[in-house]
């Protein structure tokens, strides 16, 4: 069991981590979280929606219908063919729920899951990805746009 004493050293070693990295060119930050965010989601998130996929038969309207949204996500069409909202009613971060994850510098981490997975499901399209607002940043949901890059 790990003492209370070496996580709380830990979380203020990942405080300042978050902090040096908020200090970097968005590029940079973009370079830092996007392994980490391939991982996390890659043996859950991903299989999840993949099967979603599956579904829509890679429709983006219908992979964003309203009708997909549950306990842990929601989504929605904002222009059909173009623009998306997906988000969290909470965050799901599992280093935010150890309470590392505290700076909303790592929410870089969901932006860059989502492009992931947009990617792997959909590669022949090009997407951006805003962050409008997330938990870490003060809202109590964390909402993404996502924009078909025409």
């Amino acid at each position: 069991m790990i003492k209370e004493e070496n996580l709380n050293i830990a979380r203020g070693y990942f405080n300042n981590i978050e902090d040096q990295i908020a200090l970097l060119p968005e590029e940079q930050q973009a370079l830092v979280f996007k392994k980490c965010a391939i991982n996390c989601v890659s043996n859950g998130v991903l299989p999840f929606l993949k099967t979603r996929y599956d579904k829509c038969e890679g429709n983006l309207d219908l992979f964003f219908s309203e009708q997909h949204n549950s306990e842990y996500s929601f989504q929605r069409v904002i222009e059909n063919g173009h623009i998306y909202e997906m988000g969290y009613p909470r965050c799901l971060c599992f280093m935010h729920d150890m309470g590392f994850a505290k700076s909303k510098i790592h929410c870089e981490c969901s932006r860059q899951s989502i492009l992931y997975v947009m990617h792997e499901l959909f590669p022949e399209i090009v997407f951006k990805v805003e962050i409008i607002e997330t938990v870490l940043g003060g809202s109590d949901k964390c909402t993404f746009k996502i924009i078909v890059d025409k």
